[in-house]
């Protein structure tokens, strides 16, 4: 990622970040295709349910990757910051 780019993300702040980039747009998308797939696996009367508790558990995973690329990213904005300013 660019230096001005992670700029212009961080601007709106880690939790827009994390639910936006991650959460909804991959973390929800991930957990319907993997329902689907499943359901088209080994079928059950239980789609909704699977849906639910996968849409809960990629989530949370998502939040937690989210965090840690958040992380890491501030950590190479810092790094890029000292060079430029060295």
């Amino acid at each position: 990622m660019t230096l001005d780019k992670w700029q212009q993300i961080r601007k709106k702040g880690k939790t827009r970040f994390i639910w936006q980039n991650i959460v909804l747009s991959r973390a929800i998308v991930i957990a319907v295709l993997y329902s689907l797939l499943v359901e088209l696996s080994e079928p059950s009367n239980n789609l909704f349910f699977r849906l639910i508790i996968s849409i809960i558990i990629f989530s949370l995973v998502g939040i937690v990757v989210g965090h840690n690329i958040w992380e890491n990213s501030e950590e190479e904005y810092a790094k890029s910051n000292d060079r430029q300013n060295t």
